[in-house]
Parts: structure tokens; C-alpha cells; sequence
């Protein structure tokens, strides 16, 4: 089962995912926003992909 959580900044989501995953049993939390800071900060984010396709 897969449960999406969308709304506006600011309301919780993060934090009713997070409850949700103590309540049930092997469950897993993916925040996209989580794993987009990551590439950013490596430097590979959506625009840096971008250019290097463009370079190839």
C-alpha cells in the first residue's frame, strides 16, 4: 500500500509520515524533499544534470 501525503508548506505533512510509520509495521517514509537536498548539496541537482547531458 502507498500512502501519499501532499499540502501546503508548513502543515505537518513530514511529521503525520513519521507517525504513520509508528503505527505501522515495516513501513518506510520516503520524502523526496530529503533526497533533493542531497543532490544539491553534491552538486547534482535537477540544473547540474541538465548541463551534463547538454556537455555529452
Amino acid at each position: 500500500m502507498i500512502v501519499w501525503i501532499n499540502g501546503t508548506l508548513g502543515y505537518g505533512k513530514t511529521q503525520t509520515a513519521y507517525e504513520l510509520q509508528r503505527r505501522v509495521v515495516n513501513s518506510y517514509v520516503y520524502d523526496p524533499e530529503t533526497l533533493l537536498g542531497r543532490l544539491r548539496f553534491r552538486g547534482e541537482g535537477a540544473n547540474s544534470w541538465g548541463a551534463q547531458q547538454i556537455d555529452r
